[in-house]
């Protein structure tokens, strides 16, 4: 197992505690090559603890982010779940969030995100992925290149050359 994903033991530590939810045995089978690696390995890992996993709804979603008209993907780390462990890629700051952005060569990877409740949304006409973070939510768009942090929706980002306002004193 690579690295990245640290020792084995690591990812199924402690006793899963899921409620019931829609789910699927096996994962979709047109994933990119590097998100089916990690998934061997889930459920290598959860076979040798004696469980069998499950890939619950949400687990992958589609969008076209950067208007090639391939899908892109985005994979939550927290939905494939043991029957006898719990995943070992989420903490603190939510669970692991890996976009898979499709270009000539295949597919770009190694765009991950953290944060909870992945969701594809619209703006501008193009999709956008929001995170719930520990601040409350974020979303990204895709430039071309890379995603970047977009300004909450309706807010207007102040770029740090313009100048604010002046507060108005009162006597």
């Amino acid at each position: 197992m690579s690295q990245r994903w640290g020792n084995t033991w690591t990812i199924f530590a402690m006793v899963a505690l899921i409620g019931p939810c829609p789910a699927y045995a096996q994962a979709p089978s047109n994933l990119p090559g590097e998100a089916r690696t990690i998934l061997a390995e889930i459920e290598q890992s959860c076979r040798s603890f004696g469980g069998r996993v499950t890939f619950n709804e949400g687990f992958v979603q589609q969008a076209d982010f950067n208007g090639d008209g391939k899908q892109d993907y985005v994979i939550d780390w927290g939905m494939p779940t043991c029957s006898t462990a719990s995943a070992g890629y989420c903490g603190s700051a939510g669970c692991m969030q890996s976009v898979y952005i499709s270009n000539a060569a295949g597919y770009l990877s190694g765009v991950d995100f953290y944060g909870l409740t992945p969701r594809i949304r619209m703006r501008q006409s193009r999709p956008i992925l929001t995170l719930d973070v520990t601040e409350g939510s974020e979303s990204w768009g895709w430039t071309g290149k890379a995603f970047t942090k977009l300004p909450p929706a309706g807010a207007t980002a102040i770029k740090p050359s313009q100048s604010r306002p002046k507060a108005r004193r009162s006597n």
